[in-house]
């Protein structure tokens, strides 16, 4: 990470032994809708490094367990 950035997890505590901040949440409608507007606005910028169509859905699904992923895996629906 660049000096100024942050790091935050809610999935691996060792982010602490980094600087970073390892928080436990249990999202709400009201939290998750708050995300929304600030990825909407570019306060935040979530990493996606995966992206599958959602007929691919137990692809990604099986990546993500896979316990390898850096960032976020999306599913695109059209």
């Amino acid at each position: 990470l660049k000096q100024s950035n942050r790091v935050a997890s809610i999935a691996d505590a060792s982010v602490a032994q980094i600087g970073g901040k390892y928080v436990f949440v249990r999202p709400s409608i009201q939290d998750l809708n708050h995300l929304t507007k600030l990825i909407e606005s570019e306060q935040i910028r979530p990493i996606v490094t995966e992206s599958y169509a959602l007929k691919d859905s137990a692809d990604a699904f099986k990546s993500n367990m896979s316990g390898h992923t850096r960032g976020k895996i999306s599913i695109v629906v059209k």
